[in-house]
């Protein structure tokens, strides 16, 4: 992989790190079924992730996005009873619309379209 690449999808992740952190203070989504999900996703991906620029020199930009996720990862905090909010009618968006599922999805949205790239590159 190469550092414009894994860049961008540490920016990515960094993201989505960002809007978990923002959801865990919401006072419906932090106690919801697809945040917890959403975290464990996230932190399969960013193993992943991890493990493939594991050992290679990184300029302090990557070391700085890897920096902020290890920070955001530190402070999540996963709830204990998790509920499904739209099935207790708790949650008031709109069917279809989860924040959590939302940021999941536009950053596999990104690797996609990365992987698209990836041969042209």
């Amino acid at each position: 992989m190469d550092n414009n690449r894994e860049m961008s999808l540490l920016r990515g992740l960094r993201l989505v790190y960002s809007v978990f952190s923002y959801l865990q203070h919401e006072p419906f989504c932090c106690n919801c079924v697809s945040f917890m999900n959403s975290v464990d996703s996230a932190r399969e991906i960013f193993i992943r992730l991890e493990r493939e620029i594991n050992g290679k020199p990184l300029p302090e930009e990557m070391r700085s996005l890897l920096a902020g996720i290890y920070e955001a990862m530190a402070y999540l905090e996963i709830p204990n009873n998790p509920v499904r909010q739209k099935r207790t009618g708790y949650c008031s968006l709109p069917k279809g619309i989860c924040l959590a599922k939302s940021a999941i999805s536009m950053y596999e949205n990104m690797e996609d379209k990365m992987c698209d790239l990836l041969p042209r590159l």
